[in-house]
């Protein structure tokens, strides 16, 4: 029992330990006043700002609220506040509504086709006032043709009819119906939500894998700007790189450590009109 003890006390250290640098690396990373870009990007992509016409658009585009973004032949990733992502399918249109780590958060208007959003909540220990809100991006709203979806840290397809949630729950609300949607895709009508199984077509396997590199590079991007940090809780507490690697994954995936915001006050709002 006492063995017990010991291995899960230093495992909590390790995690504060760990914890610690990517806040660390997280407030370092999110410095940046660039609150949106187009990080990645195939085929013939466009973006415009209210006053303005139609411009292409390359990797590294910085993008304000009020802009928009189309796929024409074309896909996209734009990279919110460094850590949240939304990816465009072909033939996509979005609006930029309201981009802010305030109360209102970020909202998208979707105006056709298909996107992929995964949004994650990211705390830190000290930190977790300015990591929560910036990567957990306090709220999101994605708005759709008929219906509105609050989410907590989650990732999910979502076109006008479909919304495939993948990791963690949304709330899917419509003007009559109202569902928890985990694991399983919601068939949305005017009026009522239809659950059935998940199907994950290409589309969904590919932004599932795209969004494991992601993590591997984020992995990869701490590990090289702190790696004295790293060699020293290996050689402290006799771990392995693999249990490096994992114990970082982890918190990447499941959005971090110990903090004094609960997940549940983490929400992404998905709207349809």
């Amino acid at each position: 029992m006492r063995g017990w003890k010991i291995l899960l006390l230093v495992f909590f250290v390790i995690i504060l330990f760990l914890g610690g640098i990517l806040a660390y690396f997280a407030i370092d990373f999110l410095s940046s006043p660039t609150s949106a870009e187009i990080s990645e990007f195939e085929g013939f992509v466009e973006y415009k700002s209210p006053k303005d016409s139609w411009k292409p658009a390359f990797k590294g585009t910085k993008l304000s609220q009020r802009d928009e973004v189309r796929t024409i032949e074309g896909k996209a990733t734009i990279l919110l506040f460094g850590g949240s992502i939304l990816r465009l399918d072909d033939n996509t249109t979005i609006e930029i509504t309201s981009l802010t780590t305030a109360e209102a958060g970020v909202k998208i208007t979707q105006k056709s086709g298909r996107t992929w959003n995964r949004v994650i909540r990211a705390g830190g220990i000290d930190t977790a006032e300015r990591i929560s809100k910036i990567s957990g991006l306090g709220s999101y709203e994605l708005k759709l043709p008929s219906a509105v979806a609050t989410v907590r840290g989650t990732a999910f397809s979502a076109d006008s009819d479909f919304i495939s949630v993948v990791v963690g729950s949304v709330a899917v609300k419509t003007q009559t119906d109202e569902k928890i949607v985990s694991d399983s895709t919601a068939d949305i009508t005017s009026t009522n939500i239809n659950i059935k199984p998940l199907t994950t077509d290409e589309w969904i396997k590919q932004n599932i894998e795209n969004d494991n590199n992601f993590d591997k590079q984020t992995l990869q991007r701490i590990k090289e700007k702190y790696p004295t940090i790293v060699n020293l809780a290996k050689k402290k507490y006799g771990l392995s790189d693999n249990d490096i690697d994992n114990i970082i994954l982890d918190y990447i995936k499941k959005g971090g450590g110990p903090t004094n915001v609960s997940i549940d006050d983490q929400t992404f709002e998905i709207s349809t009109e």
